[in-house]
């Protein structure tokens, strides 16, 4: 992971890094197992045959219809940074995906399951009509 290209803008407040670090406390034996990992807005996860760290967020929509390619967009840009800020807070983060690439997924909870709905991987967006 290239962490030149993911910067944490400003300090997170206390109760919000507290959640955080319980989060990463639960999960982090698991995701180091190949679990998915859900900590704070974010679910993380290996796919190290592909080579990938997948970051995925979510939509706030609640119906699909509603979704768009600008909320996918600016839901991505946030999830960056959210991200910096777990990098920053959890040393054993890069340690554990050293060498995966990032890949961010914007998804639509149905209730189920995820539905990714835009891609961002290798600096190319895309998004799924």
């Amino acid at each position: 992971m290239n962490s030149s290209t993911i910067r944490c803008s400003q300090p997170l407040p206390e109760d919000i890094q507290s959640e955080l670090k319980r989060d990463f406390a639960r999960g982090f034996e698991s995701f180091r197992q190949g679990a998915a990992m859900a900590i704070g807005p974010l679910v993380l996860s290996k796919n190290t045959r592909e080579g990938k760290f997948v970051i995925q967020c979510f939509s706030s929509c609640y119906f699909s219809e509603n979704i768009t390619r600008t909320e996918a967009e600016e839901r991505i840009a946030t999830a960056k940074e959210e991200l910096a800020h777990l990098l920053s807070l959890f040393p054993e983060l890069p340690c554990e995906t050293l060498g995966l690439r990032p890949a961010f997924y914007f998804c639509y909870d149905t209730g189920k399951a995820g539905v990714v709905c835009a891609t961002e991987e290798d600096g190319r967006f895309t998004y799924y009509d």
